[in-house]
């Protein structure tokens, strides 16, 4: 059985402070900024894989 993949969470290009592994809320301060999610799955004896999110603006 695979593992469940990591997940983080960027915004505008950064890690988001505060976001755990499977959501982040959206607060205030993310505002007019951009959202964007990585997500790498790793399983032991296979190569990591990444898959990247389009980048969305956060408008409220």
């Amino acid at each position: 059985m695979c593992p469940p993949p990591a997940v983080r969470s960027k915004l505008a290009g950064k890690a988001i402070d505060g976001a755990d592994e499977r959501r982040h809320r959206v607060v205030r301060a993310d505002r007019g900024k951009r959202l964007q999610v990585v997500v790498t799955a790793r399983k032991s004896g296979w190569r990591a894989d990444t898959a990247t999110s389009k980048p969305v603006r956060v408008r409220r």
